[in-house]
């Protein structure tokens, strides 16, 4: 069984044992149990990205939600990232238009942290992962622009002279794809040796 298939099958459990009906239930991102996990400032973007979302998402019988949301009708239970599943309802371009650079771009992050908070990875990367979530990709540039290579300890790849070398390409040219999970590595390198 996939970790998805996993995590589908405990939302289930958790709304059978509540006794929550799909016909009584409202969409929301996070099923309600699991809002707990998250700190106030957390619960309160994730309450402002569901009052922008939540009301395009279409919910009757033989929806998309239905079908693989669950019982809670939860946006980040299902089995698809969030910005297929919003694809696939028909609805990204509407969502995209409501929510501002800044939530698009933190949406799917906000998916995967569930994802790793209901079957639990590796609490590291779970830690990195939340240091990370409200940072805007300004910040994140920002701060590696300021690195100086110079003043870095010896480390291994990414953090030597290739992986700083191919990390400062990355962000001078805008045309290219930048990692943005390697980035944050670079900044937590940067924030642990004060560089």
């Amino acid at each position: 069984m996939s970790h998805l298939d996993s995590l589908y099958s405990q939302v289930k459990q958790i709304a059978a044992q509540a006794g929550a009906r799909q016909s009584d239930s409202t969409p929301c991102l996070v099923p309600p149990p699991h809002m707990q996990w998250f700190t106030p400032e957390e619960q309160a973007v994730l309450q402002e990205l569901e009052r922008k979302i939540i009301p395009f998402i279409p919910t009757g019988p033989g929806s998309t939600i239905v079908e693989l949301g669950g019982p809670y009708l939860s946006l980040f239970a299902i089995r698809l990232p969030v910005d297929m599943a919003l694809e696939r309802m028909g609805i990204l371009g509407a969502v995209c238009e409501a929510l501002t650079s800044h939530e698009r771009w933190i949406l799917p992050r906000w998916w995967w942290l569930y994802k790793d908070l209901v079957i639990p990875s590796s609490p590291d990367m779970i830690a990195h992962k939340r240091r990370h979530i409200l940072r805007t990709r300004e910040e994140l540039i920002e701060r590696c622009r300021g690195i100086d290579f110079d003043r870095c300890p010896q480390a291994f790849y990414p953090f030597d002279k290739i992986g700083y070398r191919s990390m400062k390409g990355q962000l001078e040219d805008s045309a290219r794809h930048i990692d943005w999970d390697m980035l944050e590595e670079w900044y937590d390198f940067a924030e642990e040796h004060q560089l």
